[in-house]
């Protein structure tokens, strides 16, 4: 694979990445119906689980393909980093910080 090709496809996997483990996450926010049975609520837990666990791997896989094309695709490579660690630290710093 092109280094190039890595560096675009590392973009879309960050991009796509960082949706899915927010639609994930975000998903499992608030109390469920208590109409609805059991089992449907914990079909859809792990279908949600499993959509942020993707969406982490997506991340995961961004990176690798942004080191990959640095040597050739430095801005696309030092911007897919930028937007994957920047938010990450936030987030760390938010939750340290109790809110």
């Amino acid at each position: 694979m092109r280094k190039g090709t890595a560096a675009n496809i590392a973009i879309g996997l960050m991009v796509l990445g960082w949706l899915a483990s927010f639609w994930g996450l975000f998903s499992q926010l608030g109390d469920p119906d208590p109409r609805v049975p059991r089992a449907v609520i914990e079909a859809e837990n792990r279908t949600y689980f499993t959509l942020f666990l993707g969406g982490v791997a997506s991340i995961v896989v961004a990176m690798w393909l942004a080191g990959f094309g640095y040597s050739e695709a430095k801005v696309r490579a030092l911007t897919v980093a930028a937007f994957t660690v920047i938010p990450i630290v936030a987030i760390g710093v938010w939750v340290a910080i109790g809110y």
